[in-house]
């Protein structure tokens, strides 16, 4: 799967689809997928508000898509729409394991909202970009265990509440409608919600989201 979306995203980048006298320019749109790899993260959940959980994830191998599409309200400056999710999923084995336990863990995350992006170009065909976002977060994760000595239990949370990134990114631009991105992204969101296990045991939840992601992507620069 990763293979095909890298494969997609080099497609992006060797279209060109029109010509524009500056990508940056004030009316000028631009539509940027990207990919990336969750390289820090972890989340602390507080339950029925007493018992509060720190949960560390490091070197996870967890994926994290990102669409970007927005106008240039001025040279430079780009608002738009972001969708953002990250997916992971583990599964393990305690050693020693009398009882065969298996233990299967996944996650998923979004964040719906509103970016600015603002361009400085720093040679002929490279710029950076500091970019923020805010909106909408979402989470949702299952944990399954099984083994030979109970029965299945199953633990379901489901959470939603502000999400915000801020991004630090660096754009080779190949021509002047697309450009090939590299970025640091930092994750936050404070979300509330429901957990409940095997089904029938309910608490309410307040879950902090943060994770640190590596991305590479493509943008490409529409306009007259």
């Amino acid at each position: 799967m990763m293979r095909k979306l890298l494969a997609g995203l080099l497609f992006l980048v060797v279209y060109v689809s029109s010509t524009l006298a500056q990508p940056y320019a004030k009316g000028n749109w631009l539509v940027g997928p990207a990919i990336g790899d969750i390289a820090l993260g972890g989340f602390e959940s507080q339950i029925d508000s007493a018992t509060t959980t720190t949960t560390l994830l490091t070197g996870v191998l967890g994926v994290k898509l990102q669409c970007h599409s927005g106008l240039f309200v001025a040279k430079k400056l780009n608002i738009g729409l972001l969708l953002d999710y990250n997916t992971y999923a583990e599964e393990s084995q305690p050693d020693p394991d009398p009882t065969n336990m298996e233990i299967t863990d996944g996650w998923g995350e979004i964040l719906i909202g509103l970016y600015a992006r603002y361009y400085m170009p720093i040679a002929e065909r490279w710029a950076v970009y500091p970019e923020i976002a805010i909106g909408w977060g979402g989470y949702q994760s299952l944990s399954l265990v099984n083994s030979t000595a109970m029965a299945e239990q199953k633990t379901e949370v489901i959470a939603r509440g502000f999400a915000a990134n801020v991004t630090i990114g660096a754009g080779y631009f190949f021509s002047e409608q697309v450009s090939l991105d590299f970025s640091i992204n930092y994750g936050l969101g404070q979300l509330t919600g429901e957990r409940n296990v095997s089904g029938s045991n309910q608490q309410d939840i307040t879950i902090t989201l943060a994770d640190v992601d590596f991305l590479i992507g493509a943008t490409l620069f529409f306009g007259d």
